[in-house]
C-alpha cells in the first residue's frame, strides 16, 4: 500500500488533490497524525479512500470488510451521509 499515488510528479499530484479530493476534515487530521507514525507507509492515500467509498456507493454495498481503519472510516462517513440524504423528503 502507499499513502500517495505513485508515478506522477508532485506538481500533478497536488493539482489532482486540489481539484478532486473531497476529504472530510476528520480524515484529513487523522491522515496528518498517522503520517507521523513509523508505520505510516500502511496508510492509504486520500484519493484511494475516496475511490473506495465511491465503489461502495456505486455497488450499493450494505456490508463491507475492510482491513484498514481509514478505509472503514471513509465508508462509515459515506454511509452516514447516504442515510441522512435518504431520510429526507
Amino acid at each position: 500500500m502507499s499513502n500517495k499515488t505513485i508515478c506522477i510528479t508532485e506538481e500533478l499530484y497536488e493539482y489532482m488533490l486540489s481539484v478532486s479530493l473531497r476529504e472530510p476534515a476528520v480524515l484529513h487530521e487523522l491522515r496528518r497524525e498517522t503520517a507521523l507514525d513509523e508505520h505510516s507507509n500502511m496508510q492509504i492515500s486520500p484519493e484511494q479512500g475516496q475511490f473506495m467509498a465511491l465503489l461502495v456507493r456505486l455497488l450499493g454495498a450494505r456490508k463491507t470488510l475492510e482491513p484498514t481503519a481509514l478505509e472503514a472510516l471513509w465508508q462509515k462517513l459515506l454511509n452516514q451521509k447516504s442515510n441522512n440524504s435518504s431520510h429526507r423528503t
